[in-house]
């Protein structure tokens, strides 16, 4: 089982790795193995999972313009 743990704006972002993304033509999913899960994810996060993995949560909201911080914010939530 997974503990919840708070996210703030210095946490480094990780992903486990028994989770798998895989990126599709319009949306991308990522596959839970542990848990035989799987969700559906929005290409744009696929994309933040790449490229930022290992980086704190301040520095990658830092990358993107305000317009956009609800956005991450909401992605984070989701994870």
């Amino acid at each position: 089982m997974y503990k919840n743990y708070p996210i703030t704006r210095n946490t480094v972002f990780r992903c486990f790795a028994e989770c798998l993304f895989v990126k599709g033509a319009i949306r991308s999913t990522i596959y839970d193995l542990p848990r035989r899960e799987y969700d559906l994810i929005p290409n744009g996060l696929y994309e933040i999972i790449k490229q930022f993995e290992g980086k704190t949560i301040n520095k990658i909201k830092d990358s993107f313009e305000e317009e956009y911080l609800a956005i991450i914010d909401e992605y984070f939530d989701f994870l």
